[in-house]
């Protein structure tokens, strides 16, 4: 069941951040097919809850505050997330973080799609994960 779980977790989110490079928007039934898988490849509901509140909180409050920074999309992507990673999920927006501001560094643009950088982070924590155990 895992590993039918993390096939579907993995390429949904994989079509999620290429659909969110290319159109810029994040359809609303992506979020909850990565949270319902993602809380049973967790399978700890408080760590899923923590994650959530904390995942999908942080980038509420910058969107509350800036529209153009953040968009309603990577709120839910990242609520998501923090289902199945739970408290990893600080890790995740870390790095993704850091991965969109060397991008738009050496790029120079002002706008871009945040999902694709949350798909590369995510993918390396859980790499990151699995081979340091």
């Amino acid at each position: 069941m895992s590993i039918f779980l993390n096939i579907v977790f993995w390429s949904v989110f994989l079509f999620v951040a290429i659909f969110d490079a290319r159109y810029k928007i994040i359809p609303n039934t992506v979020p909850i097919i990565l949270g319902i898988s993602g809380f049973f490849l967790l399978g700890q509901p408080m760590y899923s809850l923590y994650g959530a509140f904390i995942g999908g909180g942080i980038l509420l409050i910058m969107a509350l505050f800036n529209q153009d920074w953040v968009g309603g999309g990577d709120v839910k992507i990242l609520l998501g997330l923090g289902i199945a990673f739970g408290l990893g999920v600080m890790w995740i927006l870390w790095i993704a973080c850091l991965l969109a501001l060397a991008f738009t560094l050496i790029m120079r643009r002002k706008s871009m799609a945040f999902a694709p950088f949350l798909f590369l982070s995510a993918l390396g924590v859980q790499l990151i994960a699995v081979f340091a155990v």
